[in-house]
């Protein structure tokens, strides 16, 4: 495509120079926003850019609202290129991506799961949809999805409830996954707020893994079994840690992948208004209340 037809000819001391589309396309920010008018949401927290057109956005737009005397966009977040199986995407090549082929195939959530799962801002990311079914399949489905299962079959928990906080003392496996469970909001707080959410997703699937090897070494099975009060105590204090961790890590995934994790979060009976960071603390206290599922 040729711009001749958009620049402007005369570059003060330098006619062997002109001034080119660019500047148009940057001042779209801000008639967008109200300009020449009264600017409503102005300035940006942040703008999102690929790593092709920094130079646009991190020297000649500064410079045009500095001339303008009209306040910066406070961040500048700049993502590397998607290649296909490790080439660069090209229409010549047939090697784009559909997204909405995509969509199809995984749903929004899953999309938006592998896209954020393999992203890394300082790189380029590789788009493998081999790799993105063995994301799903290995961790949203099996990693959380068979833990929730696991804590909620008719064989562990028959009277399918989210018990109340246990008054026994915890065992010494329990203990580990609380530790981990208290730590994990700070640690993706930061890396969501870093825009590193690959860092974020890698910190909740370790806990749920964690999870699902504290339940293994339980043998909840072989405790629902059992009719000693102490096997008992331990199943419940089971049930209620593990619902305790699917509950936190199914807050912090609200933000990759949204329509899952109200789906969890609805099916443990949370309150639409304790679903935010801030009640992402472990052992809180609650009544016991029946499991949703629909």
């Amino acid at each position: 495509m040729s711009f001749s037809s958009w620049f402007i000819p005369c570059v003060p001391n330098d006619s062997s120079q002109i001034v080119y589309v660019w500047i148009d396309a940057l001042i779209n920010y801000l008639t967008v926003a109200g300009y020449p008018n009264e600017l409503v949401h102005w300035p940006p927290n942040c703008q999102i850019i690929g790593k092709e057109i920094i130079r646009f956005h991190a020297i000649y737009w500064p410079a045009l609202l500095m001339g303008l005397n009209l306040e910066l966009p406070h961040q500048l977040i700049v993502h590397g290129h998607w290649l296909k199986d490790d080439r660069k995407m090209s229409k010549s090549v047939g090697n784009v991506i559909d997204p909405f082929d995509l969509l199809s195939k995984f749903q929004c959530d899953g999309v938006r799961y592998c896209l954020l799962r393999e992203d890394i801002l300082s790189q380029d990311a590789n788009f493998n949809e081999y790799k993105m079914k063995k994301y799903l399949n290995a961790e949203l489905a099996n990693t959380l999805g068979n833990l929730l299962n696991r804590v909620t079959s008719s064989t562990i928990n028959p009277q399918q409830i989210y018990p109340s906080h246990p008054l026994h003392s915890y065992p010494s496996s329990t203990k580990e996954l609380i530790e981990q469970c208290t730590n994990l909001p700070s640690r993706v707080a930061h890396a969501y707020d870093s825009y590193e959410f690959y860092h974020g997703i890698i910190a909740i699937m370790d806990v749920l893994r964690t999870c699902n090897g504290y339940v293994q070494s339980e043998q909840p099975w072989l405790l629902a079994k059992s009719s000693k009060e102490s096997d008992q105590q331990r199943l419940q204090i089971l049930i209620y840690s593990t619902l305790e961790c699917l509950r936190i890590c199914g807050i912090l995934l609200q933000p990759i992948i949204p329509s899952i994790a109200k789906q969890l979060l609805d099916i443990l009976a949370i309150d639409q208004a304790k679903r935010t960071l801030h009640d992402c603390n472990i052992l809180i206290e609650h009544n016991e209340k029946k499991i949703k599922y629909y």
